[in-house]
C-alpha cells in the first residue's frame, strides 16, 4: 500500500513534517510503534479482518519487519522484454523480477534480466 504523508502525520507515525524525504523518513522522525499499528490496521482493513492473528515477520535484529520507502523518484522499465544482437546472435532479455536496493540513503530499482552465460 502507498500511504499518504498527511495520513502518516495524522496517525503519529511521522513525528514532524519535512519537505526533504531523507529528513522526513529519518529513524529519529518515525514513531516505530505507531508505524507497526498503522501497518497492522491497514492489513486488517484490507483483509476484512479475516486474518485474526496478524503478526509481523522479524528482521535480522528481531524487530517487526516493517519499513517506509520514498517512492517520489522511481525508475521503471520501458519494456518487459527486449531482443538485442550480440556477437552475431540474437539475445532475448526479459524482466523477471524487481526489487528495491538501498545504497546509503538512496533507493534504486534493481531490474534483473535473463541472459545466457
Amino acid at each position: 500500500m502507498t500511504a499518504k504523508k498527511k495520513s502518516l502525520l495524522n496517525m503519529g507515525v511521522i513525528k514532524q513534517d519535512h519537505s526533504d524525504a531523507e529528513e522526513l523518513l529519518a529513524p529519529a522522525n518515525v514513531d516505530h510503534e505507531a508505524l507497526y499499528r498503522y501497518a497492522h490496521d491497514a492489513a486488517s482493513f484490507s483483509t476484512g479482518g479475516r486474518l485474526p492473528d496478524l503478526q509481523f515477520a522479524k528482521d535480522h535484529a528481531g524487530q517487526p519487519d516493517v519499513a517506509m520507502f520514498d517512492f517520489t523518484s522511481m525508475h521503471r522499465a520501458e519494456n518487459a522484454s527486449l531482443v538485442r544482437e550480440r556477437k552475431g546472435k540474437k539475445l532475448l532479455m526479459g524482466l523477471v523480477g524487481d526489487c528495491l536496493v538501498e545504497v546509503g540513503n538512496k533507493m534504486f530499482m534493481d531490474l534483473v534480466h535473463i541472459h545466457p552465460t
